[in-house]
């Protein structure tokens, strides 16, 4: 846990954080009580079964899973409110259920489950290694009342350790008395086996909708609006939606930015050459490539102008040339032959608190003067060496260049360039200072040590602004969505959608994060078009960043709560064409119970299917149609069922015979279903908030 490792870095933390554990025994309600999430004052998140959940704790949450993160980019950061949303949801909606059972952590369970969590014995141990109550006790009353503002921020950092394990403790408890109630009575085993293996052979027509044109049906809104009521349960609790058309205008760089960029690469080149201090004249054009003092072989260097490149004497310069969207000019400062792979012993001593570089320095020395004096690397490297590769002399056996083992990588130039075959040296690195020897090197590859003055081509401020000004001009010219389709005609500008988009959903198909765009679409406005220009970047798999500005029109609104026709159009429509078709087919087909008339008047065939079971997923020549497996387990031997109405088509179903299900062993089969049962408790926390009436209102608490 991240907070053990600042425990354990931080001696004054390590007092602090075993007195509020104390602490948190004494004041575990209070404590607690302080994250809840009713009742709070301030902005207002959304409402779970009715009661307002206010923003405070969610915001919590969202700090707590961003200081876990590193370089955070925005579409990161929009995933990480999500996912603390979902969290805080399911936070709270858990302890309204603890709390509705009245399950509880008992004191004692409370003091256990800290005391005995392996991150803190191990960080709280007196010198025998063992967990030390006393230092509990001996700064209660300083942690009662922190002082300063370092106190302030770790308590609340233990707060959040202290609330992660025990609410685990307290699911884990809940989860654990799900498992314990799950029992798979006899009868229903019993029956579990007999929808498994009981099969049926049967014989079929199948008439496909697809079999009546499209054209031969009709829809009206008042047939949407019969099917919508009829099923008005699978389609109530509808999110409000928007769609939207925009139009982009891509952040480009303009043909005097190109040329700007390659002036500035060949007014760099006289220094290039004539500066002994390569970095000096990187530095002084303002490189996009800093110097580094690595050297590459033919096949490390990653370049178009490779075979070019090495052809380059020491001091010779090369450009200004075009690369990968950049204007290059390529200095060879060095050329050296390099070894394939290198044998090498290391004698690694590390800085620490205790040592400093000057006193880390000086022991290496001494074991260097000791080597010099014919001592044994390999017995100095077990005695002295704080590497993993003391076990073995030292020996970290052949090593390639830039494969240098972790915490070594330091020593890649010296051993590969710099030394060879029989050389010892000492050698410091960020962490300490390493003595190395080379045992063996063939240096016969040529490696060149590069300075690459570069400028990328990009859009400067005056070309940003210029297409900044198109995109707000047409934002400005056209207010409606009729005049805007037109515009974006006349002006060869590809007009693309967004559909169905919710109140907090971020990114939006072929246009990236988007977050601000889809928020100011659900801001209640009379307008069809943006009066403002979105600037939306988005990385490519190269790595780069685009930016581009976005004009938008909102082309459809549903409000949330229950479905109306409009919201469910495309959903529906097409289910009450094929409800028509089936009229059409039955008409066609009439009621015979004779699978050989039903074909003839369908223009179709009889077709047969063996071992169908109840519980398949699917049934073979059919797929996946579960109305027409429940009509078969419904029919006696030799029975034929009327028309039914499927998924694809109108199904008519002779059962020839059914197989007698597999014998079960009642007992095993108990045992393996309980123990399916119990799986169960897994997901529990997400089934709970699934039946949970949850309204997300962040979006009202979001400005663009």
């Amino acid at each position: 846990m991240a907070v053990i490792g600042k425990i354990r870095s931080n001696v004054s933390l390590l007092i602090f954080v075993i007195a509020i554990a104390m602490l948190a025994f004494l004041m575990m309600d209070a404590l607690s009580s302080s994250t809840n999430s009713g009742g709070q004052e301030g902005l207002v998140s959304g409402t779970i079964n009715g009661k307002e959940i206010s923003s405070i704790g969610y915001q919590q949450k969202v700090e707590q899973l961003n200081n876990q993160q590193q370089g955070v980019d925005d579409e990161r950061r929009l995933q990480i409110r999500e996912q603390a949303w979902d969290a805080y949801v399911q936070d709270i909606v858990a302890k309204d259920e603890f709390s509705k059972l009245g399950l509880a952590l008992s004191d004692a369970e409370v003091k256990d489950v800290i005391i005995n969590n392996p991150s803190l014995r191990s960080s709280f141990q007196d010198e025998t290694g063992a967990f030390s109550m006393e230092r509990f006790s001996e700064y209660l009353d300083r942690i009662k009342n922190p002082e300063t503002e370092q106190d302030r921020d770790l308590q609340g950092r233990w707060m959040d350790f202290e609330t992660q394990i025990l609410d685990s403790k307290l699911r884990t408890k809940y989860q654990t008395m799900i498992r314990k109630a799950a029992y798979a009575p006899s009868y229903w085993v019993e029956m579990d086996n007999e929808l498994k293996t009981r099969s049926a052979e049967i014989d079929y027509v199948f008439v496909p909708y697809t079999s009546i044109p499209d054209a031969d049906v009709s829809i009206t809104d008042a047939d949407l609006s019969s099917y919508l009521n009829a099923n008005r349960s699978t389609y109530s609790g509808k999110k409000a939606t928007r769609s939207m058309e925009y139009v982009v205008f891509p952040v480009k760089a303009s043909k005097a930015d190109t040329l700007d960029a390659q002036k500035r690469i060949t007014a760099g080149i006289a220094d290039l050459k004539s500066m002994e201090d390569a970095a000096r004249a990187l530095k002084k054009h303002a490189s996009e490539t800093p110097f580094t003092d690595s050297y590459f072989t033919s096949t490390q260097l990653n370049s178009s102008r490779r075979d070019t490149l090495f052809t380059l004497k020491e001091g010779e310069v090369y450009g200004p040339y075009y690369e990968s969207g950049s204007y290059k000019a390529a200095k060879a400062v060095k050329r050296v032959l390099v070894a394939d792979s290198a044998q090498v012993q290391v004698i690694t001593r590390n800085f620490s608190a205790t040592a400093s570089p000057d006193q880390v320095k000086a022991t290496a020395d001494s074991i260097y003067q000791k080597l010099q004096a014919g001592a044994s690397f390999a017995e100095l490297a077990e005695k002295h060496s704080e590497h993993s590769s003391k076990t073995k002399g030292g020996d970290l056996g052949y090593i390639k260049p830039g494969s240098m083992p972790v915490g070594l990588t330091e020593l890649n130039n010296a051993v590969f360039y710099e030394h060879g075959a029989g050389d010892t040296f000492v050698q410091a690195t960020n962490t300490g200072v390493s003595v190395v020897r080379v045992n063996k090197a063939n240096r016969t590859t040529p490696a060149i040590q590069f300075a690459f003055l570069t400028r990328s081509i990009s859009a400067s401020k005056a070309t940003r602004d210029m297409i900044y000004q198109n995109a707000k001009r047409f934002a400005g010219e056209n207010r409606t969505l009729d005049g805007f389709r037109t515009a974006a005609g006349a002006q060869n500008l590809a007009v693309k959608s967004g559909e169905n988009l919710e109140a907090n959903d971020y990114k939006i198909d072929g246009l990236g994060v988007a977050d601000d765009l889809i928020n100011w679409a659900f801001k209640p406005s009379k307008d069809e078009v943006s009066d403002k220009v979105f600037s939306v970047s988005n990385k490519v798999p190269s790595g780069a960043t685009l930016e581009s500005f976005v004009v938008a029109a909102v082309t459809a609104r549903t409000n949330g709560g229950a479905a109306t026709v409009e919201s469910v159009r495309s959903t529906i429509e097409p289910l009450v064409r094929n409800q028509k078709k089936a009229a059409k087919i039955l008409e066609k087909i009439g009621s015979s119970s004779d699978l050989n008339a039903v074909a003839s008047a369908a223009g179709q065939e009889v077709k047969s299917a063996s071992a169908v079971t109840f519980n398949a997923t699917s049934i073979s020549g059919i797929g996946n149609e579960p109305a027409v497996q429940s009509a078969i387990f419904g029919l006696a031997d030799g029975a034929v069922s009327s028309p039914i109405e499927g998924a694809r088509g109108v199904y008519v179903v002779k059962a020839k015979s059914f197989n007698a299900p597999s014998a079960v062993d009642v007992s095993s089969a108990r045992k393996a279903a309980g123990a399916l049962f119990s799986n169960g408790s897994n997901t529990v926390f997400q089934d709970l908030v699934k039946s949970a009436e949850v309204e997300d209102t962040r979006y009202k608490t979001r400005d663009y």
